[in-house]
C-alpha cells in the first residue's frame, strides 16, 4: 500500500499469448482483471480472451477509489469443461503513473 495513495492513477498491465483454444465458448477464456478491494472490488480489463494465435498486451488505467485497502492484477481462467486451451502469461506490472509524473 506504500505503492499508491486514493487519487493515485494506476497503469496495470499484462503480456497474453493464447498458444491454443478448442471448444472455448465465447463467454469463456481468460479475463483479466484489475482490483480495488475495500472500495470498487473487481474491474475487468479484457474478458474473454480465446482466439488462437492472438498475442500482446493487454493494459487498463484507473484511478486509485477512495475506500481501497488492497490494488491487485489477476488473471482468471474459465474455459469450461468440455474445452482445452494453452496460454502464456507473464510480464504482470502495476504501474503508478501519478508518482511517476506521467499524469
Amino acid at each position: 500500500s506504500a505503492a499508491w495513495s486514493v487519487g493515485d492513477v494506476l497503469l496495470f498491465t499484462v503480456r497474453v499469448k493464447v498458444v491454443s483454444a478448442s471448444g472455448v465458448a465465447g463467454s469463456a477464456g481468460l479475463n483479466v482483471n484489475c482490483n480495488f478491494f475495500g472500495s470498487s472490488g473487481i474491474n475487468p480489463a479484457a474478458q474473454f480472451i480465446a482466439l488462437p494465435d492472438l498475442k500482446g498486451y493487454v493494459s487498463a488505467i484507473f484511478t486509485v477509489p477512495a475506500g481501497t485497502t488492497t490494488v491487485q492484477l489477476d488473471c482468471v481462467f474459465n474455459i469450461g469443461a468440455a474445452s482445452s486451451a494453452t496460454y502464456r502469461v507473464g510480464e504482470f506490472g502495476i504501474f503508478n503513473l501519478t508518482t511517476m509524473g506521467v499524469v
